[in-house]
């Protein structure tokens, strides 16, 4: 499998499991994509929101910044869900 079908598999994987609440699997889904890709700015975003559910504002923060510094497309959406998280 290249690389590019193994990470579209685990970011679907990750998708899923966020939506049914599942962290440990969104976990480990999203850093298996990021051993292939450290800069990959949709696993960052994954991992922040499942953060976010969980409560845990510091952790998420850092992933959706780590997402903006990877220059998506998405910088403009999530800005000002950074800046609220800053509040």
């Amino acid at each position: 499998m290249r690389e590019e079908e193994r990470i579209e598999n685990l970011l679907q994987a990750a998708i899923s499991s966020l939506q049914v609440g599942d962290a440990s699997t969104t976990g480990d889904a999203c850093g298996a994509i990021l051993e292939l890709d450290h800069a990959h700015p949709e696993a960052h975003f994954i991992l922040g929101l499942s953060f976010f559910k969980c409560g845990n504002v510091e952790s998420a923060r850092q992933y959706l910044i780590a997402g903006l510094d990877s220059h998506s497309p998405n910088s403009v959406v999530l800005a000002p869900v950074i800046r609220a998280l800053d509040a």
